[in-house]
């Protein structure tokens, strides 16, 4: 009778021990699942932060070498300033495609609504500004 005392002990508090690992190990791995959700959603902010960031830049120096290009007397140079005018633009729009394909709040749909519209006026009048700088009678013109 001791003997079968000293068993079913054994094997309640096995069985005791047994659940409370599993218990402990599911509350484990619910709160390592909430943290890479939470530790995800910094990451998705931070890279909408850099891809902003980016556009701004990119938008910056696009401006600095529109205003460079009027200024560059010899052609090659003018050609190079307008490479690489081209390619900002081109860093531009990849960083806005990458950032219109993320998941992005209702909000933030609304902003980029009302933005896009002055961005695209932005670019046409940066392309009509180009073509003028680019056709040299024009660029005598403005300067006498």
């Amino acid at each position: 009778m001791i003997r079968f005392r000293s068993n079913s002990m054994i094997t309640i508090g096995f069985i005791t021990i047994l659940g409370l690992l599993i218990a402990l190990i599911t509350l484990w791995v619910h709160t390592i699942t909430e943290n890479n959700d939470r530790l995800q959603k910094i990451a998705d902010e931070q890279l909408k932060t850099e891809l902003l960031t980016s556009m701004r830049d990119t938008t910056h120096r696009r401006a600095l070498a529109l205003h460079r290009l009027p200024a560059l007397d010899d052609p090659f140079d003018r050609d190079a300033e307008y490479i690489r005018f081209r390619g900002l633009g081109t860093e531009f729009l990849k960083a806005r495609d990458v950032l219109f394909n993320m998941d992005i709040s209702e909000r933030e749909k609304q902003a980029w609504d009302a933005v896009r519209k002055i961005m695209n006026e932005g670019g046409r009048n940066q392309q009509r500004v180009i073509d003028l700088i680019l056709d040299d009678e024009n660029m005598e013109l403005a300067y006498h």
